[in-house]
């Protein structure tokens, strides 16, 4: 004789859904309830029937899982809305600023990320343009990275950055690196058609480096040592302007300091 009717147990079950929407601690003793009302029905049966029925737990996932699923959802509903409250409770509270910032901290990394991989696409499709003969003695190939590079000689007053570098290592072989930071920074907002002009400027270059480091020449390298000296040269006069407008002050501060003596001595 089986007590539970269709009709209880689709109460049942309405029952603990209810109870699982209203929190975990009531779909929790409703369901303690509704366990040891089955452990009572099968204390309650004869011996044999007794023996032949499945375990209490085991009764109520087979007859009707969708209420053990539900009180177990509850449960961990709970539980996982209990911790976020305490972790909220111990966090420090995130400024209004804060909050603002980081979604664009987030688009800007995606976007860095999205510039970076069009520079590495483009940068495939100009190497392949490249004699094919000087590209076999390029054995480590063109590399890409998304470091920024400052070059040991820069200056904060007018930086200089390394955007791309023909490297000759023993043990590695040849190769040319693109600083993908480094470009991004100089050319990172020209247009796709212009960044792919400079792109394929930079890749020439050091290649060029390359070609004459297998004939033993020099001529491009003697031409980077001349700029990097023009360089030094503007920072030289950019110092001298500024050391300039300092000394024109000066006469006006000692001019203005001369007067307010002379006025204190009259009084």
């Amino acid at each position: 004789m089986d007590p539970f009717t269709e009709n209880e147990t689709n109460e049942t079950r309405r029952a603990i859904d209810a109870a699982a929407r209203e929190g975990a601690a009531s779909a929790a003793a409703l369901a303690d309830a509704f366990r040891k009302k089955l452990e009572a029905m099968l204390a309650a049966l004869p011996g044999e029937e007794r023996e032949q029925a499945p375990s209490a737990p085991v009764t109520a996932s087979y007859r009707t899982p969708e209420i053990v699923r539900s009180v177990e959802e509850a449960l961990q509903l709970g539980r996982r809305n209990a911790r976020a409250k305490e972790r909220r409770a111990e966090a420090p509270a995130e400024t209004e600023e804060a909050a603002k910032e980081q979604p664009r901290r987030e688009t800007r990394s995606y976007s860095f990320k999205q510039k970076l991989a069009q520079i590495g696409r483009m940068s495939d499709e100009i190497a392949g343009e490249l004699p094919a003969e000087f590209m076999k003695t390029l054995e480590g190939g063109i590399n890409l990275t998304e470091r920024t590079k400052v070059h040991p000689q820069s200056d904060p007053r007018q930086p200089l950055l390394i955007l791309g570098e023909y490297r000759n290592d023993p043990r590695t072989g040849r190769s040319i690196m693109l600083y993908g930071g480094s470009i991004i920074r100089t050319y990172g907002r020209l247009p796709e058609a212009r960044l792919r002009e400079e792109l394929e400027r930079i890749i020439r270059h050091e290649f060029t480096h390359h070609v004459e480091g297998l004939c033993g020449e020099r001529g491009l390298e003697i031409s980077d040592e001349v700029r990097l000296e023009n360089y030094r040269q503007e920072l030289d006069e950019l110092g001298r302007e500024e050391l300039s407008s300092r000394a024109e002050v000066r006469p006006a501060d000692a001019e203005e300091g001369q007067h307010r003596r002379r006025r204190r001595r009259r009084r």
